[in-house]
């Protein structure tokens, strides 16, 4: 019974990590080896099964450190079908043969691993008929991660599902002779009928695009263990490490291993000094997910503003630092919003969990303006407040992760604000001032916070459907611009105002303890209490440009600002 307990206390730690999606960082040089040979495939088809070679190409770093983003280069998987197999399996008449696809890989690291899902994999349609193979060259950019101990990170490609577009050549509809006006069943007016249609202009053939066949199949390796991709070894911070290796590694077009598309290249997470590879408490490997595309304008509207009031509790504090003759300028409804992103840090597992990250279709913060409140009769001490409301609907994030000393887990944490958050900003930020002022903003609401879907090694850990937090949490950020009383470039890069964007962060957010979790008869409570409640947590959040189409529509454009990630 200690064994179990022990082992599912662990499965929870796991889960408390929640984000097990870093953000991106930046990667070194990749190595030139030469392309490794084709490996041997089967492919399930529904009307046959089919033997294919897959030959995969990928530029992998030199080496990469704990807490930094480990990101493969492009992959390339190039699939070659004998011709006498491809004319069996490709419908009669097919002209030309396009393909997508999605692969499966496997992660590891001393002996543990952890399943990474490669999608988006495109082949351009290439002619179905000839005497050669057919030959599809799918290729895609994939997600990066990162690990928080040193060791090799080995990659393995196993299932590729394979779907083939399988377009045929275009069809000629005949020409349709159009009946003359006057005509008779029986022949009588055969002549002027005949004259009709020698004046009637005849229609020509028309070509009818013809739909493309769908052919879908799983293709499995038929070498136990799958194939070898690359490898990465990584060191602790400070340290560097020996060349890496991949299947084709070469650099990509215009030099260099970067990020993939879509994604910051801005470093994330904490190195720690290296610990013994998989023997670290939280050691884990962090997969990426692709990311979506970017918001515009177009989502940055009226309807989309918060509807809500300022909170009287907040109000009543700020009441107290004002002058005590004071102007309250209502303000008209005006569209605004930003991406705001960061980190959570769990102090009791020395591990961050990932806020609206990018790769996790991230959501817009939209901002309302509620009104100004000013003092402007004594022009060296100008008073001025802008009283905002703020609604931010973080979506469910489901992580998967491995922490060394036990199995993969995954969980999905969700977060719903209770109501809309007040924001207050004090100050002027004029130079002309004297003494200059600080600019600081506050934001302040709650958040229901609940975990569930959560599985241990494949599993299901059956928390219940109403596991969460017994108390929302208090959300009490705060952002300080000092450029006009600092002005350092430490003061530049940690300026923050709604306008502009910047750093927030708060230094103590509680956690309380978790209520409904468990089914069963087994109460999980204590346990996730134990693992993850308490003070001493804290938010590090990044706020991009505010997006405001009615007073500054470039501040939109071409898509709404998504800020670099903070650091841990």
């Amino acid at each position: 019974m200690r064994t179990r307990r022990s082992a599912r206390l662990s499965a929870i730690a796991a889960v408390a990590l929640l984000g097990g999606f870093l953000l991106p960082g930046s990667s070194s040089s990749a190595t030139g080896d030469q392309p490794a040979g084709p490996a041997a495939y089967t492919c399930g088809f529904a009307n046959q099964a089919q033997d294919v070679t897959v030959r995969f190409e990928q530029a992998y770093p030199d080496s990469g450190k704990v807490g930094a983003n480990i990101q493969p280069g492009e992959l390339t998987a190039v699939v070659t079908l004998a011709r006498a197999d491809a004319d069996a399996l490709l419908p009669a008449a097919t002209a030309e043969v396009g393909a997508t696809g999605s692969l499966t890989t496997e992660v590891s690291r001393s002996g543990q691993s952890v399943q990474a899902h490669w999608p988006d994999l495109k082949a351009p349609a290439v002619a179905a008929d000839g005497s050669g193979d057919l030959v599809l060259t799918l290729t895609g950019s994939v997600p990066g991660l990162s690990v928080t101990a040193p060791g090799t990170i080995g990659f393995t490609a196993h299932d590729l599902k394979l779907t083939l577009d399988a377009t045929p050549a275009t069809s000629t509809s005949p020409p349709s002779t159009p009946s003359s006006p006057g005509a008779s069943d029986t022949g009588a007016g055969d002549e002027g009928s005949a004259a009709g249609a020698s004046t009637a202009a005849s229609p020509s053939a028309t070509d009818t695009p013809a739909a493309p066949t769908a052919l879908g199949a799983t293709c499995s390796p038929k070498a136990e263990g799958g194939v070898e991709l690359g490898s990465v070894p990584v060191t602790g911070a400070g340290s560097g490490g020996s060349g890496g290796s991949g299947a084709g590694a070469s650099t990509p077009p215009g030099g260099g291993t970067s990020a993939a598309p879509g994604t910051s290249a801005a470093p994330t997470g904490s190195a720690s000094d290296g610990q013994a590879s998989g023997t670290g408490k939280g050691s884990t490997i962090r997969l990426q997910a692709a990311k979506p595309p970017q918001a515009t304008a177009d989502d940055c509207t009226d309807d989309d503003m918060p509807d809500g009031e300022l909170d009287p509790a907040v109000m009543a504090e700020v009441a107290k630092g004002r002058p005590a003759s004071v102007t309250t300028i209502p303000f008209p409804l005006m569209p605004q919003c930003a991406y705001v992103t960061g980190l959570s840090n769990v102090t009791k597992l020395g591990e961050a969990a990932p806020i609206n990250p990018e790769n996790a279709k991230a959501a817009l913060a939209y901002v309302k303006i509620i009104q100004y409140v000013v003092n402007f009769d004594d022009s060296t001490k100008i008073y001025f407040e802008a009283d905002e409301i703020a609604r931010l609907a973080i979506p469910p994030s489901t992580s998967n992760f491995l922490t060394f000393g036990f199995v993969p887990t995954t969980a999905t944490m969700t977060l719903v604000p209770r109501g809309v958050m007040t924001v207050v900003t004090t100050g002027d930020a004029d130079s002309a001032q004297d003494p200059p002022q600080l600019l600081k903003t506050t934001m302040n609401g709650e958040m229901d916070l609940s975990l569930s879907n959560v599985k241990v090694n494949g599993v299901p850990l059956d928390v219940g459907s109403s596991c969460r937090a017994s108390a929302p949490l208090k959300i009490s950020l705060t952002g300080v611009d000092r450029r006009y009383i600092d002005p350092s470039p430490e003061a530049l890069a940690s300026a923050y105002d709604v306008a502009t964007g910047g750093p927030l962060s708060q230094d103590d957010l509680y956690i309380p303890s978790f209520t409904g979790c468990g089914s069963h008869g087994e109460d999980l409570d204590p346990l996730l209490t134990a693992s993850i409640s308490g003070h001493g947590n804290s938010l590090n959040l990044m706020q991009g440009l505010l997006c405001s189409p009615m007073s500054d529509p470039t501040t939109c454009e071409p898509t709404i600002q998504f800020p670099t990630p903070p650091h841990r």
